[in-house]
């Protein structure tokens, strides 16, 4: 209970002080003390410390390399390839032609603080979330990802994938094909 009260006299405080800016901006000078003191900018400093430290990879993410999904499973499923076609629902090589066609648009470079995520873990990411429909935050504890990264992870590679199999699979009609589509559905309609 004493929570909610706080978060309600927080609430009635931050209307105080924005009535009296208001009142401010209007003319009326008749601000309280504490609205003034409200107003009142704090150091940098203290702002700084005030701002929940936010780690750029999180500490469980660290250990993708001993732990994750990926690092583990996916030489072992290289090995067998009913299991590697049980997990990624194809043969190990449609998807190492799948990876040939979109490696180089979804590889990342390497920095001087942090290895980049590989191409073929990307592919295998945003593949097991198109087979299963797990969420974004299972994949990220599967694969030691982080959700934003998984979420730009998956949304690149089905870019990809798009750019890469559209014009093969679902090319454009010619004219000719057009012609003769039109012909059919006549026939069909009359």
């Amino acid at each position: 209970m004493q929570q909610g009260s706080g978060r309600r006299a927080k609430i009635s405080k931050n209307v105080e002080s924005i009535n009296a800016m208001r009142k401010f901006e209007a003319g009326t000078h008749k601000i309280s003390n504490t609205a003034t003191a409200q107003m009142e900018k704090r150091p940098r400093r203290q702002r700084r410390k005030q701002k929940k430290n936010r780690l750029w990879i999180h500490k469980i993410n660290r250990k993708r390399p001993e732990f994750g999904i990926f690092h583990h499973l996916h030489p072992d499923l290289r090995k067998d390839e009913r299991k590697f076609y049980s997990f990624f629902r194809m043969s190990e090589e449609l998807f190492s032609i799948l990876l040939d066609l979109v490696g180089q648009e979804i590889s990342k470079q390497d920095t001087n603080y942090r290895k980049s995520i590989t191409a073929e873990e990307r592919l295998s990411i945003c593949l097991r979330y198109l087979i299963t429909g797990h969420s974004f935050t299972s994949l990220t504890f599967y694969y030691r990802v982080g959700l934003s990264t998984i979420h730009e992870i998956v949304k690149e590679t089905t870019q990809a994938l798009c750019n890469a199999l559209q014009p093969r699979y679902m090319a454009v009609p010619s004219t000719d094909e057009w012609t003769k589509i039109a012909q059919d559905y006549n026939a069909l309609a009359a």
